[in-house]
């Protein structure tokens, strides 16, 4: 049973959102559009720009690197296991927080 309260409040919410009602078929300045890229998928650059290399220089011991990039535009993390300087050999390792 609703008290008269909240009939009072869902009487007034019919009244609000019947004075708000839209007519689609009395709006005849609106017509659809379709829109569609029209652009040649060849001519727009991939993501990080494509393929490639990156190259990198150790400032450590002045050895360069050339990492590839893929079609993607993103490197493997282990590709960076190719930087090493010191004695153990074990290379750069990246860090992700995210």
């Amino acid at each position: 049973m609703q008290t008269s309260a909240a009939a009072d409040r869902i009487a007034t919410l019919q009244r609000h959102l019947q004075s708000h009602q839209i007519s689609f078929e009395a709006q005849t300045s609106v017509e659809p559009q379709v829109t569609k890229a029209e652009s040649d998928p060849k001519e727009r650059p991939a993501p990080g720009g494509g393929p490639g290399t990156l190259s990198v220089t150790d400032n450590r011991t002045g050895k360069k690197y050339e990492i590839p990039i893929s079609d993607h535009g993103t490197i493997k993390g282990t590709d960076l296991k190719k930087i090493t300087a010191g004695g153990d050999g074990v290379g750069i390792r990246p860090y992700d927080n995210g």
